[in-house]
């Protein structure tokens, strides 16, 4: 009797608590010499011989029911425990895929943010949890799933793939509580070893920046081609296209302009604290056009330099001076000719002889006709200059720039983030949701 009611029991308590510590929260207290048979086991241990038993048969159901259950522990000394699932690879050897996979591991267990659950371990339990999944886990459904498996707080999925030599890796990390996408990261390099030492390393340090508590700002606007400029540390410029976009910046005092050809610029100061978020509406007041064309009037270009149009500005200043000086120049020889001819009519009305006469009444039509050729070039040039200065005004007018409206399109957002690597400057990471 002894001998069959301990056979009874070890299936519900043995059977896979080797790699289940949740299992073993709930059962490590069962001595095995005290169930000799069912009428000595105790309220308490049939109890937890239930929650074994219901944890072993729906482990992903039965996960956060439990006040203080733990299938690994969440989060140690501050850590945040993750699990990293394998990049799903298109158009790349496989074993490439998993180098990549590996190196972002490693990458991201270099911050002290990150408790990385190790990848045979995490293959461990999926196994004995009779996970089955057909193809490649890149749903969130899938990862969710997984994550809720292997007891981690947040996981982090993703692909990599190339696309007419461009290569692209796109990272995501999930929150299993909440199956929301809480960050997503971009990385478009020319070869698989820019991601393997560059993009990988840089996608880990935006991912640890975020999870220590980066600051973000967010600048709503309705126009598109606003150029965003922010100071501290290192300048950073940008062009905002969509209707919202994001920023990740390490706590402390920036300087942020707002500019955009056709209107005025916009500075302020901001000043980021730990898991801030701040919201910026960008209202930009467009220039006056009587202004710029008052501008030109004065200096060719320089309406359309106000304008924040430096290369039409300079082509116009760059023309008129050179148009400028080629009349001065044709002014000052036709200023000449006719001073020498002057002269030629005053040494006509002195001349005594024949031949003297005709030598100079020859020089004298010689220099007429110098003269006329002269006049004719300063005259095309003046009208030259006169029609580049009109249309330099008018260009300054009716050029003005304006930016194009963004349509309401709730996809039109875009995060990127400058994150400290590590922790300190400014370096440029970019997320694109659309």
């Amino acid at each position: 009797m002894k001998h069959k009611c301990s056979f009874m029991i070890q299936p519900l308590v043995l059977c896979r608590i080797k790699s289940q510590r949740m299992i073993r929260f709930y059962c490590r207290s069962v001595s095995y010499s005290e169930l000799i048979c069912p009428y000595q086991i105790s309220v308490a241990y049939v109890m937890r011989l239930i929650v074994a038993l219901i944890l072993l048969l729906f482990p992903s159901q039965t996960y956060g029911l439990i006040p203080g259950l733990q299938i690994e522990r969440q989060q140690d000394n501050g850590q945040l425990y993750i699990g990293v699932l394998d990049l799903t690879p298109h158009n790349i050897d496989e074993r490439d895929g998993m180098s990549i996979s590996a190196r972002m591991r490693m990458f991201l267990a270099q911050h002290d943010v990150f408790k990385v659950m190790e990848r045979d371990r995490m293959n461990e339990i999926m196994e004995e949890l009779n996970f089955q999944q057909s193809g490649a886990c890149s749903s969130n459904e899938c990862v969710i799933q997984v994550g809720k498996m292997i007891g981690v707080r947040k996981m982090i999925a993703g692909e990599v793939f190339v696309v007419e030599s461009r290569y692209s890796l796109q990272i995501r990390l999930v929150d299993v509580a909440t199956g929301s996408v809480e960050h997503q990261a971009y990385r478009d390099v020319n070869s698989i070893e820019q991601i393997l030492e560059v993009a990988t390393k840089e996608v880990a340090d935006e991912l640890a920046q975020l999870v220590a508590g980066a600051a973000r700002v967010v600048f709503q606007s309705n126009l598109s081609g606003v150029i965003l400029q922010i100071s501290g540390g290192r300048d950073y410029r940008t062009v905002l296209r969509n209707m919202e976009e994001s920023f990740l910046l390490n706590p402390g005092q920036y300087q942020i302009k707002l500019s955009a050809p056709g209107y005025r610029s916009t500075m302020y100061d901001i000043d980021l604290a730990w898991n801030s978020t701040l919201t910026q509406q960008v209202h930009l007041h467009p220039k006056s056009r009587v202004l710029a064309g008052c501008l030109s009037l004065l200096v060719p270009g320089l309406g359309q330099s106000y304008e924040g149009r430096p290369n039409t500005a300079a082509v116009m200043f760059l023309t008129a001076t050179a148009t400028s000086i080629l009349t001065l120049i044709s002014s000052n020889d036709y200023s000449e000719l006719k001073s020498e001819y002057y002269n030629l009519q005053q040494e006509f009305c002195s001349v005594t002889t024949d031949e003297e006469l005709q030598t100079i009444r020859t020089s004298l039509a010689n220099k007429h006709r110098e003269l006329r050729s002269e006049r004719d070039n300063l005259d095309l040039l003046i009208k030259l200059l006169g029609g580049m200065w009109i249309a330099n005004i008018f260009d300054s007018i009716l050029n003005m720039p304006r930016l194009h409206i963004i349509q309401h399109d709730a996809n039109a957002i875009r995060s990127l983030s400058l994150l400290s690597r590590p922790y300190t400057g400014l370096a440029l990471r970019f997320t694109i949701h659309d």
